[in-house]
C-alpha cells in the first residue's frame, strides 16, 4: 500500500540533477528580496521589479550584476528612489555603515554568495544541467525506492519487537483522501485523527499506526505515523555515567511524525528543501501511571476549556479518561536532539524512534534542565520504587514527605483517594512520620459519613444504597401515632397552627 501511494505521487515538479541544488538556493534568494521589487500583488510602482536567475551553462543571467547592486544599495539606506533624501549631509556615511551590520542586509548578501559559490563548484566540475526526461525519470525511480524502504525497515523494526506481529493493511496501514479544501473536510479528518488517539490511548495495542492521506494539491500528501511507548521507565543517570543511580516506572507517551511526500524526497536527494518544508511535525502525549505524575520534558496535553480552573478539574481525572485531541498536543523540551523534533536532513524513521524512547526515559543529573523537576515525576519514597537506587541520587536529590504530600493534594482531592494511593506506592517508616499522611487518617472518619449522603440538588437529598440505612427499624411507640394530618389553603401560619392544635386535642379526647 505505502509502495503504491508513492509511486503514484508525481515529483515532476521537483528539482534534480546537478541543477537541483542550484535551483533550490535561487528559489531561497528569490523570497529575500524585500516585497517592494516583487512581481507580485505586493510589489511597489516606485521601484522595479527584480527577479534572480541563472543560465544553464551555470552562470549568472545578463543583468544580475545591477538588480544586486540596487538591493544591496536598499538595505543600505542609500538607494535613490523619487522620494530619496539624505536627510543630513553625514547620513551619507553614517546610514551605509550602520546597515551594513543589519540581519537583512547580511541575509541577502548570504544569499547571494550561497548561489554563486554553487555556480562555482558546478563550473569547475564541469557539471553539465540535466534536460534529459529519461535520466531524470532515472532518479526519480532511485528515490522512490529509497523512500518505500524507509517504510519498510520501520515496519520490519516493529515485527522484530511485538513477536513478528506484523502491521496489516487497512487497520494499522490506512489511506485516507482529505483534501483540506474546506472547512468541513477539515473537521471530518480532526474527528478521524482525534478518533484514533483515543483508541491509541488505551494502549491495548501497542503497534503503531500508519496514515497515508493524499489530497488534491501535489506538495501537500502526507504520511504521518503514531507510535505508541507502553510502560515508558525513566533512567536517572549522574552526568554522562552508564550506570543508572534510579530508575522507577513513569508512563505511557504516543508519539506523532507527519511527512509530506516532497519533504522525504528532498531527503531522498540529500537536498534541505525550503526552510517552510525542511522539517517533519513531531507531536507527543503523555499519560502518567498515577494521576499528578509529570514527565520531565512532556507536559500534560492542553485541554478544551475556558479557564484554568476547568482544566485543573479535567486533570482530576483518572488519566485514562481524559480527552485527547490530534490540534491539542504536550508542550515539550528536547535540549539539542533535534531529530526528536523532526529537525533532520535524511529521514530515518528507526533512528526517529530509537532516539525519542532515549529522550523519553533518560535524564541526566546536572546537566539536563527540564520542564518539571524530576521530583515530581513520581511520588512516595525511591526506596519503594526501586530497590536499587543508589544513595548517590538520594544525597543529590532527596526526599521530601511534605512536598510530597502538597503534590498529591493538588490532584487527589479526598483523604480516602490519597490513603489508597500511599499505601501502594510508599513505606510505613516512611508514612508513619508523615504528616501529610497521619492528617488523613484522622479526617477519613468524617470524610466517609459526609460521602453517606449525596446532594441531588438543592433541595432532597437520597440515601446511599450500600449503607446500611434499611437495617434500621422504628420503635412500637413511633409508629401509627394516630395524630392527623391535614393541609389547609389558608395564607397565613397562625391559622395552620392553631387548626393542628385543635385536631391533635380531639383525637387524645376519643
Amino acid at each position: 500500500m505505502i509502495k503504491k501511494f508513492i509511486e503514484k505521487h508525481d515529483f515532476s515538479y521537483l528539482p534534480i540533477g546537478p541543477q537541483a541544488k542550484l535551483i533550490e538556493a535561487v528559489e531561497v534568494l528569490n523570497r529575500s528580496i524585500p516585497w517592494q521589487f516583487k512581481d507580485d500583488q505586493y510589489g511597489s510602482p516606485n521601484y522595479p521589479t527584480i527577479k534572480f536567475n541563472v543560465n544553464k551553462n551555470f552562470t549568472w543571467k545578463h543583468g544580475t550584476f545591477k538588480n544586486a547592486e540596487i538591493i544591496k544599495n536598499f538595505w543600505e539606506g542609500s538607494y535613490k528612489n523619487k522620494k530619496f533624501k539624505w536627510g543630513s549631509i553625514q547620513n551619507i556615511w553614517i546610514r551605509p555603515d550602520r546597515n551594513r551590520r543589519s540581519y537583512c542586509f547580511n541575509r541577502f548578501k548570504n544569499k547571494v554568495f550561497d548561489v554563486d559559490r554553487i555556480l562555482q563548484q558546478r563550473r569547475w566540475s564541469n557539471a553539465v544541467w540535466l534536460d534529459d526526461k529519461n535520466k531524470i525519470k532515472e532518479l526519480f525511480d532511485v528515490c522512490t525506492k529509497e523512500i518505500v524502504k524507509i517504510f519498510d525497515d520501520y515496519i520490519k523494526y516493529i515485527a522484530m519487537f511485538n513477536k513478528d506481529d506484523v502491521m496489516k493493511e487497512g487497520i494499522d496501514i490506512i489511506q485516507t483522501n482529505f483534501n483540506s479544501n474546506s472547512a468541513e473536510e477539515l473537521q471530518e479528518e480532526k474527528r478521524f485523527r482525534d478518533n484514533l488517539l483515543t483508541e491509541m490511548w488505551k494502549f491495548d495495542d501497542t503497534k503503531p499506526k500508519i496514515i497515508l492521506n493524499r489530497t488534491g494539491i501535489t506538495n501537500q500528501s502526507t504520511i504521518t505515523i503514531f507510535h505508541p511507548f507502553k510502560d515508558v521507565m525513566m533512567n536517572v543517570f549522574v552526568v554522562e555515567d552508564n550506570v543508572p543511580v534510579y530508575t522507577f516506572p513513569i508512563g505511557n507517551v504516543i508519539s506523532s511524525y507527519s511527512l509530506t511526500l516532497e519533504q522525504l524526497m528532498y531527503s531522498s536527494l540529500n537536498l534541505s528543501g525550503r526552510s517552510s518544508i525542511s522539517r517533519g511535525i513531531t507531536r507527543y502525549w503523555f499519560k502518567p501511571h498515577i494521576q499528578g505524575q509529570k514527565h520531565p520534558f512532556i507536559n500534560y496535553h492542553i485541554y478544551n476549556s475556558s479557564s484554568s480552573a476547568q482544566r485543573r478539574a479535567t486533570q482530576a481525572q483518572n488519566p485514562s479518561d481524559w480527552l485527547i485531541s490530534y490540534n491539542r498536543s504536550s508542550n515539550t523540551c528536547a535540549g539539542n536532539m533535534n531529530i526528536v523534533d523532526g529537525s533532520h536532513a535524511k529521514i530515518n524513521l528507526i533512528r526517529w524512534i530509537e532516539n525519542v524512547h532515549t529522550w523519553i526515559s533518560t535524564f541526566r543529573l546536572g546537566i539536563t534542565h527540564p520542564l518539571n523537576n524530576i521530583t515530581t515525576s513520581y511520588f512516595g519514597s525511591p526506596n519503594n520504587l526501586d530497590s536499587n537506587v543508589k544513595a548517590d541520587y538520594l544525597d543529590r536529590i532527596g526526599f521530601s514527605k511534605s512536598h510530597c504530600y502538597d503534590r498529591m493534594v493538588n490532584f487527589h482531592t479526598t483523604s480516602i483517594a490519597r490513603n489508597e494511593l500511599c499505601n501502594k506506592i510508599c513505606t510505613k517508616n516512611i508514612m508513619k512520620d508523615c504528616h501529610g499522611y497521619q492528617s488523613d487518617l484522622k479526617h477519613m472518619e468524617s470524610e466517609r459519613i459526609s460521602m453517606i449522603f449525596k446532594e441531588d440538588d438543592m433541595i432532597t437529598r437520597k440515601v446511599v444504597s450500600t449503607l446500611p440505612v434499611e437495617s434500621i427499624t422504628l420503635s412500637e411507640d413511633t409508629e401509627n401515632d394516630d395524630y392527623p394530618m391535614e393541609y389547609s389553603n389558608t395564607n397565613t401560619v397562625a391559622e395552620d397552627m392553631l387548626r393542628w392544635v385543635t385536631l391533635n386535642q380531639n383525637a387524645q379526647n376519643r
